[in-house]
């Protein structure tokens, strides 16, 4: 009896442990899933080059990365691992925030009076490095993140300009190739504008 109940002892921490593992890895870790068989409905691309592309901007910037804040920072997500199941290609990377969009009316007061000027001359300046451009700077900010510290961060590169590399992606796509030329998306100001519109609505 005495073995039995020291059995169910160790499979109570186990399980414990398990369950531990799974919400701290829920709050750190982020899995980006792409269904390698389909295409990019914005750009019309193969998602297996769209896998491609932001594999190459996550290790390129990590690579590159010299953070100029005062506080050291994180400002893109890290690359864990890669594996695939079925047709699914999976990028487990840290989870550097949550999304502007989603923040609700009170936590954007909280970050209101924040100057994140010093943090977006960061991003600019790491992109520039590495010869990336994210073309993906929606008003809303769904590809702009923040973290309890107030770390701004930038995500989601699967449609990203790219210097001298994936010509055949700009090439294929007139809309995008000529914002690939303005580098529309790819300045101060555009970054400014979003971050002050989300967190003052």
């Amino acid at each position: 009896m005495k073995l039995i109940y020291q059995q169910i002892i160790i499979l109570y921490f186990i399980a414990f442990f398990q369950l531990s593992k799974y919400f701290i890895e829920s709050f750190t870790v982020y899995t980006k899933k792409i269904d390698i068989t389909k295409i990019n409905c914005f750009t019309k691309w193969n998602n297996n080059r769209v896998f491609e592309l932001e594999v190459y901007c996550l290790k390129k910037l990590k690579d590159n990365y010299n953070c100029i804040c005062s506080k050291k920072r994180k400002h893109f997500p890290e690359i864990i691992k890669i594996y695939n199941i079925g047709n699914k290609k999976n990028i487990e990377m840290t989870n550097i925030g949550t999304s502007l969009n989603f923040l609700s009316k009170i936590e954007r007061k909280k970050y209101k009076n924040i100057n994140f000027d010093e943090q977006i001359e960061c991003i600019l300046r790491n992109l520039k490095k590495s010869g990336i451009y994210h073309a993906d700077m929606v008003g809303y900010g769904n590809n702009m993140v923040i973290n309890e510290e107030g770390d701004l961060g930038l995500i989601d590169f699967n449609i990203a300009f790219v210097k001298d590399k994936f010509n055949d992606l700009k090439e294929n796509n007139n809309s995008y190739k000529e914002s690939y030329n303005k580098h529309i998306n790819n300045n101060y100001d555009s970054f400014k504008s979003i971050l002050t519109n989300v967190l003052n609505d």
